[in-house]
C-alpha cells in the first residue's frame, strides 16, 4: 500500500450509504481542483469508521486528504 494527498474545495460531500448484512459503510467526497486552465473533480471514497471523519467536512472548505491506494488483484 502506498500513502498520498490530495487536496481541492470540497465540491460534494453525499451521506454515508451502509451495504450488505455486516454493515459495510461507504461515503463520497468530491473534490474541486482549479488549475486555471479547466477544472478537475476528484472523487476520495470514505470506508467504514472512516466515515464519521467526512461529517467535519461542508462544501466550500478547502482539504487536503491523505489516502491509501489499494487494490486487488
Amino acid at each position: 500500500m502506498s500513502e498520498a494527498k490530495v487536496s481541492g474545495v470540497v465540491h460534494v460531500v453525499e451521506e454515508t450509504k451502509t451495504y450488505g448484512q455486516k454493515g459495510f459503510r461507504k461515503r463520497l467526497v468530491v473534490l474541486e481542483q482549479d488549475n486555471g486552465n479547466f477544472t478537475n473533480y476528484v472523487p476520495v471514497e470514505f470506508l467504514q469508521d472512516a466515515c464519521d471523519s467526512a461529517d467535519e467536512l461542508n462544501v466550500g472548505d478547502e482539504v487536503e486528504v491523505t489516502y491509501r491506494l489499494s487494490g486487488r488483484k
